[in-house]
């Protein structure tokens, strides 16, 4: 069985700006998102979606495909990282909110 390299997988990433504000801009954004869902890449946060791809090549052949399927108006941004240059992100959070109820 062949073993992964953490320098061969990678994680893509996708930073998504489209445009809203009519019907019809509003249905292809729509559509844009639930299509990226639905083919595997997860919401990071706002605009930014994430996928796993096992090389360089899944990595274009992704990248590819989203950027065909780019609702007018629209823009995507392409990133890929290796598995070993993602193992270093860091992620930071604010102090946690405490709500009174009444």
């Amino acid at each position: 069985m062949k073993r992964l390299s953490a320098f061969r997988t990678l994680w893509v990433y996708a930073f998504v700006e489209l445009r809203t504000g009519t019907p019809v801009t509003n249905n292809a954004a729509r559509r844009f998102r639930r299509w990226l869902v639905r083919n595997g890449w997860r919401r990071v946060q706002g605009g930014v979606y994430q996928r796993s791809a096992r090389d360089w090549q899944h990595a274009d052949e992704l990248s590819t495909e989203l950027g065909a399927r780019v609702p007018m108006g629209g823009e995507a941004r392409v990133l890929a990282v290796t598995d070993k240059q993602f193992e270093r992100t860091r992620v930071f959070w604010g102090p946690r909110l405490c709500l009174r109820t009444a």
